[in-house]
């Protein structure tokens, strides 16, 4: 793929796992990671920015605990921050595909 540098968490037995990939023209450092968020501090020249890869847990009961997380990170950013990847949460049911409906009181406000 082109890519020198990467930071791998296993899966845990048959499903899970993240990988973040990066060239050297990238300065990059892994200030923590788990079986849910791999969060990197990255420089690029004079650029300073964070990046938080996010894979939430499938299970709804746990993913208080990812979000938790989060914004114990988040407390710690001054520079620009991004989070992505697959959150495992929708904002309501129109983003939904298939099975019954979720109450819209399960859902986060904006």
């Amino acid at each position: 793929m082109g890519y020198k540098n990467a930071h791998i968490v296993d899966p845990e037995g048959l499903s899970g796992g993240l990988a973040l990939f990066w060239k050297d023209s990238y300065n990059v450092e892994i200030l923590f990671s788990d079986s849910r968020i791999i969060d990197a501090k990255v420089k690029l020249g004079s650029l300073i920015f964070y990046i938080s890869c996010v894979y939430g847990d499938p299970v709804a009961h746990l993913r208080q605990i990812v979000w938790d997380k989060l914004i114990d990170i988040s407390v710690l950013r001054n520079d620009p921050w991004l989070v992505l990847g697959d959150l495992n949460e929708i904002m309501n049911n129109s983003e939904k595909l298939g099975g019954p409906a979720r109450v819209e009181s399960s859902f986060y406000g904006i």
